[in-house]
């Protein structure tokens, strides 16, 4: 599987080391961390289930762009090439908004 973009976090907080990788692939997130070597991440889906059963797209497609909010610690964009980009709290991939165009 080929990943399409990737980012460090800035954990601690106004720190530049960052201790994640977050890397944008079709319809997920990975996050690797870096003191553990191999191919051990945590996925996050773009996909998630609502209460009829049925899938609820959140940013679709391949993520192809990932960046960190410098004024808002906790906070990422994940942009995808169907033109929807979506926020979210770094911490538990929560989403915030999300923006068509």
């Amino acid at each position: 599987m080929i990943c399409f973009d990737a980012g460090f976090n800035d954990s601690p907080p106004q720190s530049l080391s960052g201790t994640r990788i977050f890397a944008g692939y079709n319809k997920s997130t990975r996050i690797f961390d870096i003191h553990c070597a191999g191919r051990d991440f945590e996925q996050r889906s773009t996909i998630q289930g609502n209460k009829e059963g049925q899938s609820v797209s959140l940013c679709s497609g391949i993520i192809s762009s990932i960046a960190f909010s410098p004024s808002h610690t906790g906070m990422l964009a994940r942009g995808s090439c169907s033109q929807t980009t979506s926020m979210h709290r770094k911490d538990n991939m929560e989403q915030l908004y999300v923006l068509h165009g």
